[in-house]
């Protein structure tokens, strides 16, 4: 839990230091009512000293022999990244968005997301025709994009 620890005195932990080099402190001038946002220009010139000094450093460990956590515990091996990536998700493709389009929905993927599991698949595919973006149905010939002929059809 270091990032909930304070420093004692006029030291400051890194995540003090994080605060003040970059949020800085605000002081308004009563007379004026004008708002000066100041950075501590010393909790940046620490703030790099740090950073230059852990550069490749290890900052979590396990811990060995009579403190490890991990002994006596059946653990499964991790899975790779690639592993992770062909896992069966069990579920069906709901439509297929080519580039230009997936640019657009995007930054509301979570909410595409949230629509199709509680609403279901027609629900989805009709927020995309709202949003007014190219999708179309998956189906075998949606894996390369022919030109001239429309996904699913024959031909």
């Amino acid at each position: 839990m270091g990032s909930t620890k304070a420093a004692r005195g006029t030291s400051r932990s890194i995540y003090e230091l994080m605060r003040d080099a970059t949020v800085g402190r605000r002081f308004e001038n009563p007379d004026t009512g004008d708002v000066v946002q100041l950075a501590d220009m010393q909790a940046r010139a620490l703030l790099a000293e740090y950073e230059t000094a852990i550069r490749g450093r290890k900052q979590l460990t396990w811990s060995l022999g009579s403190h490890d956590l991990r002994t006596g515990v059946d653990m499964e091996p991790e899975q790779s990244d690639e592993d992770i990536v062909a896992e069966d998700l069990e579920g069906e493709p709901v439509a297929v968005i080519p580039p230009h389009s997936w640019k657009i929905v995007e930054p509301r993927a979570a909410e595409l997301l949230h629509i199709t599991e509680r609403a279901g698949d027609d629900a989805a595919r009709a927020w995309l025709d709202d949003l007014g973006v190219e999708w179309w149905l998956p189906t075998g010939l949606t894996d390369t994009r022919r030109p001239g002929v429309a996904p699913g059809a024959d031909g």
